[in-house]
């Protein structure tokens, strides 16, 4: 069955992805008004989501025709984001996850140890979302002292102006790959997934500090994923 994957996947998670934006502590980033710490905690659980998708997606290049055909190096954002931590002077380590991201981090691990394909609809949230980060970077640098794109906002800002272009040729590289009905399915699925898991992860990043909130499991508020 022929790709054309891209429209499939903006269309079936158009609802989430609304909801995802519209959430409390994506107003403040977009905003400039998120304060250092929720902005750090924000980037704390998001390494821990892409630490395990490029792990997983790193994997699959070399078993998955259909990962390797869109999946680039640069596309990686580890790295990014350990280098903001460094600069707002948080240790990787102490970082503990939040119920939200245990669950995608699952769930992820799941897509992987199934039909690596998958991947690819968690990979295309977060690919999609420099888009948005872009603004949210230009937002964040003035309070932190930095240029957009330097660290600080390395993560949301990744490929500066480059960024039209490389998401439009992320999209023309996914629509080019074959999938059966089975692996359309899954992808918009992960996809589904992983907006939530962020609408989830941003409302219990807000939560951490407060009355009743908990950081991680053991901190009161852990349940299933």
């Amino acid at each position: 069955m022929p790709g054309g994957i891209a429209i499939e996947l903006r269309e079936s998670t158009a609802e989430l992805h609304t909801k995802a934006e519209k959430s409390a502590l994506q107003h403040l980033l977009v905003t400039g008004k998120a304060t250092r710490e929720q902005y750090a905690k924000h980037l704390g659980q998001m390494l821990l989501v892409h630490r395990a998708l490029d792990g997983a997606l790193k994997r699959a290049m070399a078993s998955s025709p259909a990962v390797a055909a869109v999946v680039r190096e640069e596309q990686f954002q580890e790295p990014y984001l350990l280098e903001d931590l460094a600069f707002l002077g948080v240790d990787p380590a102490s970082v503990k996850p939040v119920p939200g991201t245990m669950g995608i981090v699952q769930k992820i691990e799941k897509s992987a140890a199934g039909d690596p394909t998958a991947l690819l609809g968690h990979h295309y949230v977060l690919e999609g979302a420099n888009n948005g980060n872009r603004y949210i970077a230009k937002a964040i640098a003035g309070p932190l002292g930095v240029r957009p794109g330097a660290a600080g906002t390395r993560y949301l800002d990744p490929y500066g102006e480059r960024q039209r272009e490389l998401w439009s040729q992320f999209k023309v590289n996914i629509d080019g790959i074959t999938l059966t009905p089975a692996q359309r399915a899954g992808m918009v699925a992960s996809a589904k997934d992983m907006f939530e898991a962020v609408a989830r992860i941003g409302d219990e990043v807000m939560a951490i500090g407060m009355p009743g909130g908990g950081a991680c499991c053991g901190g009161g508020r852990c349940g299933a994923p």
